[in-house]
């Protein structure tokens, strides 16, 4: 199927959901609106026809091991997909991966089993630091401001998961887990500009003028989102909903639940949303013109006379804010009956 086509069933799939969920349709129904769009190939429980038989998958998985979710993998939507991963075994996904929407015949998982949504925890690369600013201002005139830094990357969103399936193992434990990934660091600021020069010239410029501030610091990314995740599960009561409170108060990578270990069909959901980047420092003040140190007297020969001297240095440019933390999207758990 081409990558356009994907995607297209991905949006359609996901739509359709979205509207079963405000629609609250029972299963069969919801199985015939699946199949009217063309979304659906098999049959549903009101069928005479012998339910197919159910092949495993990851192929191959086996005790404490990985599987890759490519983009390709990113929509499913077959009855006879059994999602069976044996004892602490992990599900990740490509970096290409935008959302996840399967819907498949059951899921089975072993004791300390993880589907993980998270966002790579690496911080983004942090932008280059502004250069200076080049050149001097005319006489009596102040530095220029250096320049600003740059906004720091903004941290990945978890991916996006849709979950339907008809039949729950009632052992085991899994966790989904669905940390948004940190924000990276502001760019430094610029140095200010090399202030004007001084002269014997004029009474109201004894003093000559300041350098240019820094540059003020580049704000902080943001944090990554937590995902949006909706599960529909075979099992529980036509109807039900839970929105369960499955994000941590604080930011950044969280650690397994203690739930989320036992061998009684459990259900974890928890993440943290990404913490924002640090601010970028401000940029190093600009100097004044000293080729002046002091200078005078301005003439000869006169009553009154005057000194001109060198101006002051400028001010360091403020640090950059530290980005938001990330959002946390809801969670909804929907039975299927």
């Amino acid at each position: 199927m081409a990558e356009h086509d994907l995607i297209q069933k991905l949006q359609e799939s996901r739509e359709f959901l979205f509207s079963v969920q405000e629609d609250n349709l029972p299963t069969p129904l919801i199985l015939e609106r699946f199949r009217s769009a063309g979304l659906l190939n098999f049959k549903n429980s009101t069928d005479d026809a012998a339910p197919p038989a159910l092949v495993d998958w990851p192929a191959g998985a086996e005790t404490g091991g990985t599987y890759t979710v490519q983009r390709y993998e990113a929509v499913v939507l077959d009855s006879t997909r059994h999602i069976n991963l044996p004892e602490k075994f992990t599900l990740k996904f490509a970096d290409d991966v935008p959302a996840i929407n399967w819907t498949v015949g059951k899921l089975t998982f072993g004791v300390g089993c993880t589907i993980d949504l998270s966002a790579p925890h690496a911080k983004p690369k942090t932008p280059p630091p502004k250069p200076p600013r080049e050149g001097q201002p005319d006489y009596f005139v102040p530095g220029e401001r250096g320049f600003f830094g740059e906004l720091g990357i903004s941290g990945r969103k978890a991916i996006d998961f849709t979950l339907t399936t008809f039949r729950v193992t009632p052992t085991g434990s899994l966790w989904i887990r669905m940390d948004g990934g940190p924000g990276g660091d502001g760019g430094n600021g610029g140095k200010g500009q090399l202030g004007g020069g001084t002269r014997c010239q004029d009474l109201n410029h004894l003093k000559g003028p300041p350098g240019g501030p820094g540059g003020p610091g580049g704000p902080g990314g943001e944090g990554g989102a937590t995902s949006y995740v909706v599960l529909f599960l075979g099992g529980l009561p036509a109807g039900f909903a839970l929105h369960p409170v499955a994000w941590s108060s604080s930011c950044g990578a969280t650690l397994r639940p203690d739930n989320a270990n036992g061998n009684d069909g459990t259900i974890v959901v928890w993440g943290g949303p990404g913490c924002g980047g640090k601010g970028g420092a401000g940029g190093d003040p600009g100097p004044a013109d000293r080729s002046v140190i002091q200078r005078g007297p301005c003439y000869a020969d006169v009553i009154v006379n005057y000194y001109v001297w060198a101006g002051d240095d400028g001010d360091r440019g403020p640090d950059g804010t530290d980005g938001r933390t990330g959002g946390c999207l809801p969670v909804v758990f929907h039975g299927l009956g």
